[in-house]
């Protein structure tokens, strides 16, 4: 009886401790983003550039991490591209010039939670799922984005995934970035002081599916769980 009293108490405390996954925060001294634009002509070059925190300001009182782009093609120029601060799980930045700061991540959304942008706010975004995935060895939240276009519109967007502390598989600081018609930008690794915390290949089992596919002549949507549910009915007759 003890000995099934030890190996319960043991199973009950490993599931809590997979439960508890501690908050990774994005912005860091010395962490870098490396990322690739793939420019919509198909003879173009794809052009590399990093996004770098370095140093710290404050705007309006507030206490901010500087953010830089650095490119890869043009001497290594470097340009100031806004400052950044993180405040209960969200991540917040003031632009360059201005005072005022808004959201770009916030980590404590759940599954089904809907919010706007900042930048776009005629458009809804839906959490389709929250989960938790491991990245070289570390544990991290991993909430996959959609955009619907109108609350009561079905249509919902190839997903994007914010990752907690790594930020926007597109872009770590334009989380939006899949709405822009030709621009495709994508992480192709991320470090910290010169440690790799992840690469492009950790994210390509984060693969969901909408609930929602063309039909067969493409003119319009049909709901798999739908179809589903009418080919059951069918078969149970």
């Amino acid at each position: 009886m003890k000995r099934y009293l030890l190996i319960t108490s043991l199973l009950i405390a490993s599931l809590c401790h997979g439960q508890t996954v501690e908050y990774k925060p994005l912005l860091e001294d010395g962490k870098v983003w490396h990322m690739v634009f793939e420019p919509e002509l198909e003879e173009a070059d794809d052009i590399k550039f990093d996004i770098f925190i370095e140093g710290d300001t404050v705007i309006a009182g507030q206490q901010c991490k500087k953010v830089y782009t650095r490119n890869r093609y043009n001497m290594g120029e470097v340009a100031y591209l806004e400052a950044a601060f993180e405040d209960e799980r969200r991540v917040l930045v003031i632009d360059n010039g201005q005072k005022d700061a808004y959201v770009v991540y916030d980590f404590n959304l759940s599954a089904g939670d809907t919010f706007s942008m900042a930048n776009v706010e005629d458009l809804i975004f839906l959490v389709r799922e929250v989960r938790i995935i491991n990245v070289k060895g570390i544990d991290r939240r991993a909430y996959c984005i959609v955009c619907q276009s109108d609350p009561n519109d079905s249509y919902l967007s190839e997903p994007q995934w914010w990752i907690e502390g790594i930020g926007c598989t597109g872009g770590p600081f334009d989380p939006d970035h899949f709405l822009k018609m030709g621009f495709s930008c994508y992480l192709k690794s991320c470090e910290v002081r010169g440690s790799v915390i992840c690469d492009e290949y950790d994210f390509w089992n984060l693969n969901v599916q909408p609930n929602f596919n063309y039909d067969l002549n493409g003119d319009g949507l049909v709901d798999v769980d739908d179809v589903n549910a009418l080919i059951n009915a069918i078969l149970n007759k």
